[in-house]
């Protein structure tokens, strides 16, 4: 008996301290900007044009008439405070042009939806999402999407000037998932485990103009 409660308080600790990744989780660069400017929001054209462009992000759809949805923007927000991703939302109910959605991919956009959802997406494919009955509850949302998302301490973005000259000799790389530039730069980098220097990737498509002059001009 007495080994088995040593075996036993063994365990414990592992099960306290070990971060659990769900299998399709995605790698997002460590955003420099402000938590203000995390949650970005895009059109049904901008998602389609991303996820041509094999763009790998973590989309929020939400309904400005759901009262659920509020709740949950707000517990995005307050995560966002502490963890400084990029994540992009779209709001259902005042977006006219939902039906290109739904014509580009059916199954995972489909005509009739429960909001609030989280999509994951992984080279331009839905590969899974939050389950709705935590992003909806306070205290798991955090834990919930967490188990979405790997961080690389080599990969960092930015889509201020002021977040940019945080990492400023870093190497930077600037794309646009909506025109395709540098696409194939951004998929290398995004998914190389072995990265010897940092990396700030920006993208042009979301960026303030502010900085897309300074890192054309240098000014």
């Amino acid at each position: 008996m007495k080994n088995k409660w040593i075996l036993f308080t063994s365990v414990i600790p592992l099960l306290f301290t070990s971060c659990s990744k769900n299998k399709n989780a995605i790698i997002l660069p460590q955003s420099l900007d402000n938590a203000s400017s995390l949650q970005i929001d895009v059109n049904t054209e901008e998602i389609i044009k991303m996820m041509e462009n094999k763009h790998t992000f973590m989309l929020f759809e939400y309904s400005s008439s759901c009262s659920s949805c509020e709740l949950t923007k707000g517990y995005l927000s307050k995560y966002l405070t502490s963890h400084p991703y990029n994540i992009f939302s779209i709001d259902i109910y005042s977006t006219a042009m939902y039906q290109p959605l739904n014509d580009f991919d059916s199954v995972h956009f489909p005509e009739t939806i429960i909001t609030p959802r989280m999509l994951v997406i992984n080279k331009g494919k839905v590969t899974d999402e939050v389950n709705q009955s935590k992003i909806t509850n306070e205290r798991l949302f955090s834990s919930a999407v967490n188990s979405f998302i790997k961080t690389n301490d080599h990969l960092y973005s930015a889509l201020t000037l002021d977040g940019y000259k945080k990492k400023i000799d870093a190497e930077m790389i600037a794309y646009n998932p909506f025109t395709g530039l540098n696409m194939d730069t951004y998929l290398e980098i995004i998914n190389n485990k072995k990265h010897e220097k940092d990396y700030v990737l920006i993208d042009e498509s979301q960026a303030e103009d502010e900085l897309i002059s300074y890192i054309k001009t240098g000014k």
